[in-house]
């Protein structure tokens, strides 16, 4: 069953966009952003503005997906939508169609994984233990179809740069993210990237530095970040977290989610 979120202002946002590239396989957004900015986001591939669950209690805001290719983790050439509800469909239930036992099977994304071990010690989704390759399967879908990952940028890149990205480029982008999150009750909100620290310069409210020691006692990073942030938009306040990105981190990274989701529900006093 399609369920399509009519409290948002999403699916009435990006539906133009999604039923102009079905019909000429180009988004030429992508292409004028690429133009305006000088950077290379990939106008042959479907834009990935979510997965997952629009009413989840957890949301992650990523900046944008990042592929060595013009192929998206997740996304293969057999993702050929005929109907705006069909992009729709397989984005709310990217897990089922991926990573369930009726799906191929063919995805397996490290930083889906790293999510998965960051998010465990916030108790949000329930998580197997991964002592089997099924278990690992089952992990993947539930991640990807129980919590909310946003795109500010919706475009594929090879890499992410703020290089010619100006406030009056980002506006429209944000807006579209503060839009949906605030659209229904969360429980946390993560902006995963430290180029979020520039773009959300305005809303931090406080900032705290870390170690991370594990059992054993030994320090393992010493350059750990935590920053909370005050969402104040559409007459709501919101608290926020903003935490380092997972591709640079080369720790345990459940202890890392152990830490932030302390600070995050400790709020303001760090």
């Amino acid at each position: 069953m399609i369920v399509v979120d009519r409290d948002t202002r999403l699916t009435e946002e990006i539906r133009k966009e999604i039923e102009e590239f079905i019909i000429t396989g180009d988004s030429q957004e992508a292409i004028e952003l690429s133009i305006r900015t000088g950077q290379e986001f990939h106008g042959d591939r479907y834009p990935k503005y979510f997965t997952g669950d629009l009413k989840a209690k957890v949301v992650l805001v990523h900046l944008n997906y990042q592929s060595t290719n013009n192929f998206a983790d997740g996304e293969t050439e057999e993702n050929d939508f005929h109907r705006f509800e069909d992009y729709l469909d397989y984005h709310q239930h990217f897990g089922k169609y991926n990573f369930s036992d009726n799906a191929p099977r063919k995805i397996k994304s490290i930083l889906e994984l790293k999510q998965i071990q960051f998010l465990q010690p916030f108790g949000v989704v329930d998580f197997v233990s991964e002592q089997t390759e099924d278990s690992r399967w089952i992990n993947l879908e539930r991640f990807s179809d129980r919590i909310l990952q946003l795109k500010l940028i919706p475009y594929t890149s090879k890499k992410f740069s703020l290089r010619g990205l100006t406030p009056e480029l980002l506006k429209p982008h944000l807006e579209r993210i503060l839009n949906i999150i605030i659209s229904h009750p969360r429980d946390y909100i993560i902006f995963h990237g430290t180029a979020f620290e520039q773009i959300l310069s305005k809303y931090i409210a406080a900032k705290q530095k870390f170690e991370l020691i594990e059992q054993k006692g030994k320090s393992t990073c010493k350059n750990l970040r935590f920053l909370l942030l005050n969402l104040t938009y559409g007459g709501q306040t919101l608290k926020a977290g903003l935490i380092r990105s997972f591709a640079s981190l080369r720790i345990p990274l459940s202890y890392y989610g152990k830490q932030c989701q302390h600070l995050y529900d400790r709020g303001t006093r760090f």
